[in-house]
C-alpha cells in the first residue's frame, strides 16, 4: 500500500486529518511513514517537546533548562512588543532573572558568537550600576555547538 504524499503537513508533523489516514494504515506501514517523514525533528534532543520545538531552540530556553537543573528558580524578564516587533529586556540588558537562596543572578542569554557585543551592551547600560549595588550577579551566557554538543560559556560582568 502506497502512503499518500499529503499525509504529514509541510514540516512533516502529523495533523488530525493525517492521523485519521494513518489510523487506517497497517502497523508495518505506520512505522515506515513516521520514519520517513519526521527525520528532520530532533527526537533525541531533551528540549524537544512537540512540533517544531527541536528545529530551533533559543539560548533563553537552553539557559532556563540549565538553571532549573542547577536548582535555581528562573523567570524570563524580557518582553515582546507586538506592535513594534521588538524585544525589551529588563533594565535594557537582562533576559533571565534567577534566584537561589541568597543569590540573585541576572543573565543575558545569547549565542556564543555574540558574547562580546552583549558584554559591551551591559558595560554601556545606564542601569548596570544600580543592579550591581543590589548585589545581583550579572552574567552573559553564550551557547554554541562544539563537536556536535551544545556548550555554555559564562562571562561574569558583575
Amino acid at each position: 500500500m502506497d502512503i499518500p504524499r499529503d499525509v504529514p503537513n509541510v514540516c512533516g508533523c502529523f495533523t488530525a486529518n493525517s492521523l485519521m489516514v494513518i489510523g487506517r494504515l497497517q502497523a508495518s506501514h505506520l512505522s515506515a511513514a513516521i520514519a520517513g517523514r519526521t527525520s528532520h525533528r530532533r527526537l533525541n534532543d531533551p528540549l524537544s517537546r512537540g512540533c517544531h520545538s527541536g528545529l530551533f531552540v533559543t539560548p533563553t530556553a537552553r539557559s532556563l533548562k540549565f538553571l532549573r537543573e542547577e536548582g535555581y528558580l528562573p523567570a524570563v524578564v524580557e518582553s515582546f512588543n507586538s506592535f513594534t516587533k521588538q524585544r525589551k529586556d529588563l533594565f535594557n540588558f537582562i533576559d533571565i532573572l534567577a534566584i537561589k537562596k541568597d543569590e540573585t543572578l541576572a543573565i543575558q542569554a545569547t549565542s556564543r558568537s555574540n558574547i562580546s557585543s552583549r558584554v559591551k551592551k551591559i558595560a554601556e547600560c545606564e542601569h548596570v550600576g544600580a543592579v550591581r549595588e543590589a548585589n545581583w550577579r550579572i552574567e552573559v551566557w553564550g551557547w554554541g555547538k562544539i563537536n556536535g554538543r551544545w556548550q555554555l560559556k559564562r562571562v561574569d560582568c558583575s
